[in-house]
């Protein structure tokens, strides 16, 4: 699996994952962090019901749990098709 990451203003960053935790890539949280700097506040609610400010406003730990959704995700090559879809 084969996923890309890029934030407003920096370069793309690929991000190998085939389950092999020796030669696979994953978001760290300096690119989670990173990525969360750059939201853009005043936006409207996703399917989600969020808004970036509770990112943004939320504790330091969040960028943690976060990381840990996103490697569970790509270890098990899944994306929930209804939290993205509105």
């Amino acid at each position: 699996m084969v996923c890309s990451l890029a934030t407003k203003g920096q370069s793309q960053t690929t991000l190998k994952y085939d389950g092999n935790t020796n030669t696979d890539s994953s978001a760290t949280v300096e690119d989670i962090e990173s990525a969360i700097k750059n939201f853009k506040k005043g936006k409207a609610v996703g399917a989600d019901h969020i808004v970036p400010e509770h990112i943004i406003y939320s504790h330091p730990c969040i960028v943690v749990h976060l990381k840990i959704l996103f490697h569970t995700m790509l270890l098990n090559g899944y994306v929930p098709d209804s939290v993205w879809k509105e």
